[in-house]
């Protein structure tokens, strides 16, 4: 609650200056992310960012909306005025502060390597040569073994996170790099049960996005 109440105040300044409208349009990734957003069996939906979500617009008073966007279109719907504002796990990187502004970061959560349960703990670009590594497009994680993995390793990038998992556990690929998070929640099904986190890396943060002034 805590977390939440520090993000209720760090975005209020930013969404207290969107126009008045009859819904304000939160943007969300269509792809599960969970424990951050997913839909449930009824199509309602659901996760720690949803949550966060509902305590903002009850906080200002706002009617809001969740609008669903493929993660890499996701900016070019906030900048063509599909949605008002994005609440999602995203790198404030310069090309992305060209066109967007962020709000202050409301978690963090470290990128981490997973591979089967083996026991091997070594992710240098070295010992992972030859191997395949799995990343969700346009996201920083597939930048991060594009910028040091990329003379060793094969990268394959996959539209959503759930089809990186499901390809590491059926044994498609050796690696995966994501949010660590995502992964935990992951590990705890039946699939991840026979792998692991072999590595913590760069960090991810949350934030909310508004379209830049």
């Amino acid at each position: 609650m805590k977390i939440l109440r520090i993000a209720l105040l760090a975005a209020a300044a930013l969404l207290a200056a969107t126009p008045a409208l009859a819904d304000l349009r939160i943007g969300v990734a269509a792809e599960p992310y969970s424990p951050f957003t997913a839909k449930d069996a009824g199509g309602k939906w659901v996760g720690w960012e949803i949550d966060l979500v509902d305590a903002l617009c009850a906080g200002m008073k706002e009617k809001c909306e969740i609008v669903e966007a493929a993660w890499d279109g996701i900016i070019t719907a906030l900048t063509a005025n599909k949605i008002d504002v994005i609440i999602a796990s995203m790198s404030k990187s310069p090309k992305r502060r060209e066109v967007i502004d962020f709000s202050d970061t409301y978690y963090t959560s470290a990128a981490v390597m997973m591979g089967a349960k083996n026991g091997d703990m070594d992710f240098s670009p070295e010992h992972l040569a030859g191997k395949t590594i799995g990343v969700q497009v346009a996201s920083i994680h597939a930048a991060y073994p594009e910028k040091y993995y990329f003379k060793s390793a094969t990268i394959k990038t996959y539209q959503t996170q759930d089809e990186v998992n499901q390809d590491l556990a059926a044994g498609r690929i050796d690696y995966v790099l994501a949010n660590g998070t995502t992964l935990d929640a992951f590990l705890k099904s039946t699939q991840g049960g026979k792998l692991d986190k072999i590595s913590a890396t760069n960090g991810l943060t949350g934030l909310i996005i508004t379209p830049k002034e």
